[in-house]
């Protein structure tokens, strides 16, 4: 067996020093990194306001939430909306939906209390290529449509005022025949269908946007069409043409089955 000397003992005892202070780094790299994946910007605020357009109703929407209410363990708050004609003055007053939102890290949940059903809306843990089914918070069980992730960033909306970097996840429809597309910015929910998400798809083929979200007085979203909107007149909405899907998804090549055409539904053969 051989015996180290002193100065050999010191060297030794350096070297592993050394590899312990690596292997410490490491891990402790390895934890922020998985800590920094888990944080999530909440939705849940009652400072926040959502401006939303609906342009075949012709019409402007605020949405805020309100309370807080354990479901099934996680935290949820009540939806409050008013309504005005577009280019109108919006009322004072906020009138209680039936819808809740929840959210537990990434995932964002929405409740009816009138149907008692739970579904996931949103799921910003999501990874490219990751699919998520959009379910009508209201009827049925099976998903309507299928979306699929195309790409996963962090950035600066432009138009904010904070300008505080989110993570932004960009989703197309899993459909060749289907055209439709979203953003889902942390902290600030759908860039078309606010914090009500996918399944405003399913209003026979309304089209909506998100025109602003607001933080108190901090403006966290903004879109280029807004100032447009505000100034616009309330007038007829146009007749589409077009075909969608009872789930609202415009169809290029429709196939046999019931369709929203016109406004109404048509029955293709």
């Amino acid at each position: 067996m051989k015996i180290h000397t002193s100065e050999e003992r010191c060297v030794l005892k350096t070297v592993l020093m050394k590899k312990l202070l690596f292997i410490v780094v490491a891990l402790f790299t390895v934890v922020s990194m998985n800590a920094q994946e888990i944080e999530y910007e909440s939705l849940l605020s009652e400072s926040k306001v959502w401006t939303m357009v609906c342009y075949k109703s012709n019409q402007l929407s605020e949405i805020k939430l309100v309370g807080d209410t354990v479901i099934n363990g996680i935290h949820f708050m009540q939806k409050y909306e008013r309504l005005c004609e577009i280019g109108e003055e919006m009322p004072a007053d906020w009138v209680a939906t039936d819808e809740y939102l929840g959210q537990d890290g990434g995932k964002i949940y929405l409740f009816s209390s009138r149907t008692k059903r739970l579904i996931l809306d949103m799921d910003f843990s999501l990874k490219v290529g990751d699919k998520i089914g959009c379910y009508d918070v209201f009827y049925g069980t099976e998903p309507q449509f299928i979306f699929v992730v195309e790409s996963v960033s962090d950035k600066i909306i432009d138009s904010s005022t904070d300008k505080v970097r989110r993570k932004c996840v960009y989703l197309e429809v899993d459909d060749p025949d289907c055209i439709a597309s979203d953003e889902w910015i942390d902290g600030i929910g759908s860039a078309k269908y606010g914090i009500a998400g996918e399944y405003l798809l399913l209003a026979s083929g309304n089209v909506f946007n998100l025109m602003k979200c607001t933080d108190g007085d901090t403006i966290l979203y903004l879109s280029d069409t807004y100032a447009g909107i505000k100034e616009a007149k309330a007038s007829t909405p146009a007749i589409d043409s077009t075909y969608y899907t009872l789930s609202g998804i415009r169809v290029t090549k429709p196939r046999p089955g019931i369709y929203i055409h016109d406004g109404k539904k048509k029955l293709m053969k």
